[in-house]
């Protein structure tokens, strides 16, 4: 919405409504459970922590979902 202020394009907003449904869910997913304990625990408490903490646990979620993918791919295509 933001963006419409200042002119951007129409398509701008597909491509960031689409992307936390898609590719980016992991990442979505792992933000929204730290912004829902933010403020309960001391590892969380202030922005700083919190971008810290947000950034490798969308990390971890991400690379656990890829491992997972792959896995399940793997799994799937050698089954005769």
């Amino acid at each position: 919405m933001i963006l419409a202020d200042f002119g951007a394009p129409a398509w701008v907003f597909g491509v960031l409504l689409v992307w936390p449904a898609t590719v980016g869910l992991p990442s979505t997913l792992a933000v929204l459970l730290l912004a829902s304990l933010w403020g309960r625990t001391p590892w969380a408490a202030g922005f700083p922590g919190f971008v810290l903490v947000a950034a490798l646990l969308a990390w971890l979620f991400q690379w656990s979902a890829l491992v997972a993918w792959t896995r399940w791919r793997h799994r799937k295509t050698s089954t005769p």
